[in-house]
């Protein structure tokens, strides 16, 4: 009964190319928050026992605030003194370009450019994003990419974490 059950749900899963596509295509946008938030949820408590996982996703909706919220790394509302590239609302809401983080470490971080948010990061507020260690990863591998985050950087982190989801976290053998 449960190998039919297993075998039926494999055959209805995307393959990885449909899915990195719909799933590069997520954007941020009030009515996606939960969805954004579960996915964040699934890939930083991948592989983490119970005791160590952060409850990033709260599908309660009588809860108002909650803990964590989306950061958008390159600004919504970017200082003209930053002189950043100009990247289109699509691309600056791109799942590329989120984090999922407290909301505490968000509103500190505010509009600050790429390279400055890098730098509290890794500096004054790395204790805060101690438990979350897919964002530990991101500073890891896109720390050198922050000088020129633009829409390149942007959609290959998209299609990074599409295929780390598509791979790993919903796997089915």
């Amino acid at each position: 009964m449960a190998n039919d059950l297993y075998l039926a749900l494999k055959k209805q899963r995307a393959n990885r190319e449909e899915f990195v596509s719909r799933f590069t295509d997520i954007s941020y946008q009030p009515s996606s928050i939960p969805l954004i938030s579960y996915i964040f949820d699934r890939m930083n408590n991948f592989e983490l026992s119970s005791g160590h996982r952060v409850k990033i996703f709260n599908a309660d909706e009588r809860v108002l605030r909650k803990s964590h919220n989306i950061e958008h790394f390159y600004p919504q509302n970017p200082s003209p003194a930053d002189n950043l590239l100009p990247l289109t609302e699509e691309q600056v809401n791109s799942i590329g370009n989120l984090l999922c983080i407290s909301f505490r470490t968000n509103s500190r971080l505010g509009n600050l450019s790429p390279s400055s948010k890098i730098e509290r990061l890794q500096g004054d507020l790395s204790g805060e994003i101690a438990n979350l260690p897919y964002v530990r990863k991101f500073i890891d591998e896109y720390k050198d990419y922050v000088a020129s985050w633009d829409c390149a950087v942007i959609e290959n982190r998209a299609v990074q974490l599409s295929e780390m989801a598509y791979d790993k976290i919903w796997k089915i053998n």
